[in-house]
């Protein structure tokens, strides 16, 4: 799919709208966003990009997101420029995730998106 930053107009929120072709893809595809689309209403947490609403706009699914202006974790990672954050603010994100996850985990969702990587090397 695609994705469009835009305001709402019914409260002038900024969102993102994800835009998904279902009629590109076969009927178990379709399916399948059609959950994800259903699990992202369940997710209500503070650590969370908040899902807003789901439409069909002609052929395409239409999911709304919470806008996040500081980007995600990636970016901010990416935003360091090899300083290394202190201890208290790796704390603070470390705990966050842990949060969220516990919540995903708690509704019986496994995140397919989060993965770690061997620190020991």
């Amino acid at each position: 799919g695609k994705a469009y930053r835009a305001r709402r107009r019914c409260d002038e929120v900024m969102c993102i709208i994800k835009s998904i072709d279902l009629q590109a893809m076969n009927r178990e595809e379709a399916r399948r966003v059609e959950q994800e689309a259903r699990l992202l209403e369940r997710l209500r947490h503070p650590q969370i990009v908040a899902h807003l609403e789901t439409f069909m706009h002609r052929q395409n699914l239409c999911i709304v997101m919470e806008y996040c202006a500081g980007g995600d974790l990636e970016q901010w990672i990416a935003r360091q420029r090899r300083r290394v954050p202190s201890r208290h603010k790796i704390l603070v994100l470390f705990s966050q995730i842990c949060l969220a996850l516990e919540h995903v985990h708690a509704i019986r969702v496994i995140h397919r998106d989060v993965f770690f990587m061997n620190f020991a090397d």
